[in-house]
């Protein structure tokens, strides 16, 4: 899918800007002066998700991230979106199982790993978690250790993640 052009990739920047400042109100505003016609881009979706996910509309979010998913697997960030909406809605399982296909697909990117150690950890399944963990750790390096010693979601896994 080709790039947005102006005036609306200046109305994407500005709602990440808004949204990065803690201002989903402005956010908003912004967001409703892209074209209605580019509502199903990807770069329009993004932003979509992370206001509803910013409003803790998780249903809503949820939609958009599928959306996204379908629109433009090509990008984790659908992928990523609606596994964390779906940990969010307590449906912790599902979110690992819709994960898992993007830990093929995008290797080489670490949270796609530590979130699903996250859920694993979540649902109590600590040796895939660790496993889990330390893909993202060979992915992501170091800091992605000290993120996760000041998770609280792992923090089952915190004596074996120091051993690291």
């Amino acid at each position: 899918m080709q790039d947005l052009s102006p005036p609306d990739s200046f109305y994407v920047r500005a709602a990440k800007a808004c949204l990065e400042g803690g201002k989903h109100i402005a956010a908003q505003q912004e967001f409703d002066r892209i074209a209605p016609e580019l509502c199903r881009h990807p770069a329009v979706l993004e932003v979509r998700w992370a206001i509803q996910a910013h409003c803790r509309h998780w249903e809503a979010s949820l939609d958009v991230a599928q959306a996204l998913i379908a629109t433009a697997p090509e990008r984790p960030t659908g992928w990523i979106a609606a596994s964390f909406v779906l940990h969010r809605l307590k449906r912790t399982a599902q979110a690992l199982n819709s994960l898992f296909p993007a830990a093929k697909i995008f290797c080489d990117i670490p949270i796609i790993p530590y979130n699903l150690a996250c859920y694993a950890t979540h649902l109590k399944s600590l040796w895939e978690a660790e496993r889990w963990f330390k893909e993202a750790l060979a992915v992501g390096g170091s800091a992605y250790k000290s993120l996760a010693l000041s998770d609280k979601e792992l923090e089952p896994l915190w004596k074996k993640i120091r051993e690291l």
